[in-house]
């Protein structure tokens, strides 16, 4: 279950990574006003509604885990082309806006089915808690990982960027989805065997 949260609270500390990071990006290396950068941050958001929407019920009906494994993959995918990283091409907008919208696609894989994942590995702790107060457990144990997460993305991010560039920054932020993403599937296996 901790892992878990600590891929909650990774998962959004990269995201919370373009706070501070993408508008600067945006404004002076791909020349978009600035009253147009706001309309670039939807990207993300629009999407993970939609995926959202579609990934709980998949996430019922065959298991958490894969999805939290997939989501994880398309962020880092994301994050990879998000810059994109200097030795694969110069910046693109569309590129960026695709690559933001694919993180945002990626999270809701990650995000929603989390919830349902440590709310299973409670149940099989047998803590002697009922439903109800393993429900309220599972709750405030993601709304920290989630608040831990959003806190430290902005900074780190802000931290990262002043010593690299937002290419470079984002390369690291995939890096951290790649730890994430072997961290989960290294549980999902252990824990089918």
């Amino acid at each position: 279950m901790l892992c878990i949260a600590l891929c909650n609270v990774l998962a959004l500390a990269a995201l919370g990574f373009f706070t501070p990071t993408l508008s600067p990006f945006l404004v002076h290396k791909l020349n978009v006003r600035v009253a147009r950068t706001g309309l670039i941050f939807l990207a993300g958001p629009v999407m993970y509604i939609i995926a959202a929407l579609v990934v709980g019920p998949l996430s019922d009906k065959f298991g958490p885990r894969p999805f939290i494994i997939f989501g994880l993959l398309v962020c880092g995918s994301g994050y990879f082309f998000v810059g994109p990283a200097d030795f694969i091409t110069t910046p693109r907008l569309w590129l960026t806006i695709a690559s933001f919208a694919l993180i945002g696609f990626g999270a809701a894989f990650t995000f929603v089915p989390a919830y349902a994942d440590m709310l299973n590995i409670a149940k099989s702790l047998d803590t002697g808690y009922n439903l109800e107060s393993l429900t309220t457990v599972v709750s405030g144990i993601i709304s920290s990982a989630l608040s831990c997460g959003d806190l430290s993305g902005p900074f780190v991010g802000g931290v990262l960027t002043d010593y690299l560039d937002f290419q470079t920054s984002a390369v690291v932020s995939l890096d951290v989805h790649t730890r994430e993403h072997t961290h989960m599937h290294t549980l999902h296996t252990h824990l089918q065997s």
